[in-house]
């Protein structure tokens, strides 16, 4: 499905009425002015009145109805829902935990409930007061069963080693999960040791996730797959004949509602690989350690709505990389994160982030790096430690009628780099061009320390009907920086006294 029409990008090169040139170093720039346009960027947002709690009960409803399960005690290994666990050293930490061959209980088939785990299985899943069970052992939800957790808490002992994989249908509905260390009788806080074990939730391709008016804390570490609550698909080899089932497609991508619900303390709040039609919607994401919500790598059609998302104590609030595309992001508040309330990343194109604020961040509002063709409309970001609205190695991008104020640098920051000092950067997966352009349009950039707009071998920026206010340390001027500032005189006669599209482009060789 396409989600916006983009409109045809010469209309802001065709009916030039003035020209200016300026060298700069190696490059040459020309302003360009024409008259206004007719119309702009056409977008629709998605309806998410259908992603509601009560959807999620008669989703429940009707798992009842289908045949009552089958628990077993299994071995892990063999298991091709925890296939993916293996590696590294995450085996052998719960073997240790367990002191034994590593076992799970696992829901074979049909739908079961928590207390006919618990009947099953009472010493490994101890019933403890009030709706409160304690899980002593992994918990697998195997392709084609499910679980539902409904009005209790489920501790999952991180002395132990235990975590949820789902391969199936899980429904955790009214109720709290929670990490819980034995020996503290506590939650497993997060102890800034990223490598130490605690307990997690993980979905599989073909898999469907569904959480609803819940809690969900204390977990998730540095290890495949373990990051708090992922989603992702399989990667399981043909070579691996044990694992192989005629019955089900193992590129099927996992899928999930994460809804009106509280998530806090999880080394990742949220993550997700190959994941497609996910909605987050309706949330807080409080205190998580090193993202709020990380939706990655080839996902789509996402929704992440109404959220709110504050406290990440490492990196940013939101953000989506690594070719995550066609998605929405809308309504959120974003705020008092370390780094960038929302960030774009590494070729994540075609999304739409609207009517957001984002404020009081530890670096820029939003963020743009290495991500083409984002519409950006109607958000307010403010009062952000670095720029309300910083893009690098991006084109086309499109900023519409956004509020940017009182940002401690610039409201809106564009340049490009070389990445040469990235060596994490692995450049077959993640390409790009240091190439930035794109369109500013409406709204108001206001009251930033460093000034209103900066841009740096920009490909082209275009302006129209800008607000500009105090700016910078010179009120006599409008606070551009970079290669705008130099066309500053013609800027103001163009946009603001005749009304007209400004636009701002780099002259290639071949041209001069």
């Amino acid at each position: 499905m396409r989600i916006y029409k983009w409109l045809d990008l010469t209309f802001l090169f065709t009916m030039l009425v003035a020209t200016f040139n300026i060298s700069a170093a190696d490059e040459q720039f020309v302003v360009n002015t024409n008259s206004t346009p007719k119309s702009d960027i056409a977008y629709d947002l998605p309806d998410i009145s259908g992603y509601t709690p009560a959807e999620v009960k008669k989703k429940m409803a009707y798992s009842r109805t289908l045949k009552k399960g089958r628990v077993t005690n299994p071995n892990l290994l063999g298991q091709v829902e925890v296939r993916m666990l293996y590696a590294g050293e995450s085996f052998w930490n719960i073997a240790k935990k367990q002191k034994n061959i590593p076992k799970s209980l696992t829901v074979k088939s049909g739908t079961v409930e928590l207390d006919a785990l618990h009947r099953a299985y009472p010493k490994f899943l101890v019933k403890e007061k009030n709706q409160t069970y304690l899980a002593k052992l992994p918990i697998v939800v195997g392709i084609g069963a499910t679980l539902i957790i409904e009005n209790a808490t489920l501790k999952l002992s991180e002395d132990r080693g235990s975590f949820v994989s789902n391969g199936g249908t899980l429904y955790i509905s009214n109720a709290k999960l929670v990490g819980w260390r034995e020996s503290t009788n506590t939650p497993a806080f997060y102890t800034q040791n990223e490598k130490s074990f605690r307990p997690f939730v993980v979905g599989w391709g073909g898999s469907n996730t569904y959480i609803s008016e819940s809690v969900v804390s204390s977990l998730g570490y540095f290890a495949p797959k373990s990051f708090g609550l992922t989603l992702s698909r399989y990667k399981v080899k043909e070579a691996e004949s044990m694992f192989q089932r005629k019955d089900f497609d193992f590129s099927k991508s996992p899928k999930g509602w994460f809804i009106h619900s509280v998530f806090e303390d999880i080394y990742y709040g949220f993550y997700c690989y190959e994941a497609e039609d996910i909605v987050i919607a309706h949330n807080v994401y409080r205190n998580n350690i090193i993202y709020g919500i990380d939706p990655h790598d080839i996902t789509s059609h996402l929704i992440i709505a109404n959220n709110e998302v504050y406290g990440t104590k490492v990196k940013h609030g939101i953000i989506i990389s690594r070719d995550v595309s066609d998605s929405y992001i809308f309504n959120n508040k974003s705020y008092k994160n370390n780094k960038s309330g929302i960030m774009l990343d590494r070729s994540s194109q075609r999304n739409i982030i609207v009517s957001n604020k984002t404020f009081e961040n530890g670096s820029d509002g939003i963020t743009l790096y290495e991500s083409g063709y984002n519409i950006i409309a109607n958000n307010q970001s403010y009062k952000n430690k670095a720029h309300g609205i910083r893009v690098r190695n991006s084109q086309y991008f499109r900023l519409i009628d956004n509020y940017i104020l009182s940002n401690k640098k610039f409201g809106v920051y564009i340049d490009t780099a070389s990445l040469k000092t990235h060596l994490h950067r692995d450049l077959k997966l993640d390409p790009f061009e240091t190439k930035s352009s794109g369109y500013i349009s409406g709204g108001v950039i206001a009251n930033n320390k460093s000034g209103s707009v900066y841009s740096k071998s920009s490909e082209f920026v275009s302006f129209y009907n800008l607000t500009l206010e105090d700016n910078g340390s010179n009120r006599l001027r409008l606070g551009f920086g970079g290669d705008i500032e130099r066309f500053h005189n013609q800027i103001v006669k163009a946009m603001l006294v005749e009304n007209k599209v400004v636009s701002l482009s780099k002259i290639n060789e071949e041209a001069r």
